[in-house]
């Protein structure tokens, strides 16, 4: 258990941070549940196909949720 905590907190350490801003909390909140942090910010996309991305992946959940 000990070893675990450990790894968790060198992971943690080590996690990539967003940058403030308006979406900052949402990502946090809607985002971080499904997905590490460091997939969100390695992710290099537009406006436009963040947008077609988020709208995919809320039409998935709501169709799991069913």
């Amino acid at each position: 258990m000990v070893f675990t905590t450990l790894v968790y907190l060198a992971f943690a350490a080590n996690a990539p941070s967003l940058p403030p801003g308006k979406g900052k909390a949402i990502v946090q909140r809607d985002c971080a549940g499904c997905h590490a942090l460091k997939v969100v910010t390695s992710k290099r996309a537009s406006k436009e196909q963040w947008s077609a991305l988020v709208d995919q992946m809320v039409s998935r959940r709501r169709r799991r949720s069913r």
